[in-house]
């Protein structure tokens, strides 16, 4: 992926878009290259923290009520394998899972 980038930089170097010299134009490029990366990796860090703050939820919930401890894992489960046997990636189902506990408790 670096090397169509690399070219991509050369040619805009090579075609001056803005005052004669085209290091602006890279610099712009690389600029939106930069923010693009960082921005994403905080989308990432904002979905992991999200992912933990359910987990920490569902713990407690299954902490604080013995009679659907360990319900959310299960549900998880089946979540997985009816999504493995429908051809989904699984990987993405049980993160939902465990919202339901969240769901019922609080609608009590």
């Amino acid at each position: 992926m670096q090397a169509p980038i690399g070219l991509l930089l050369a040619k805009a170097y090579q075609t001056p878009l803005i005052w004669g010299w085209g290091g602006f134009t890279v610099l712009f490029l690389m600029l939106l290259l930069y923010f693009s990366r960082f921005y994403w990796d905080e989308k990432v860090k904002i979905e992991a923290a999200f992912d933990d703050t359910i987990e920490v939820l569902v713990a407690a919930l299954d902490a604080k009520d013995p009679f659907t401890r360990l319900h959310s894992e299960r549900v998880a489960a089946i979540a997985g394998s009816i999504a493995k046997r429908m051809g989904f990636d699984e990987q993405d189902v049980p993160s939902a899972s465990p919202m339901r506990p969240v769901s019922t408790t609080l609608a009590r």
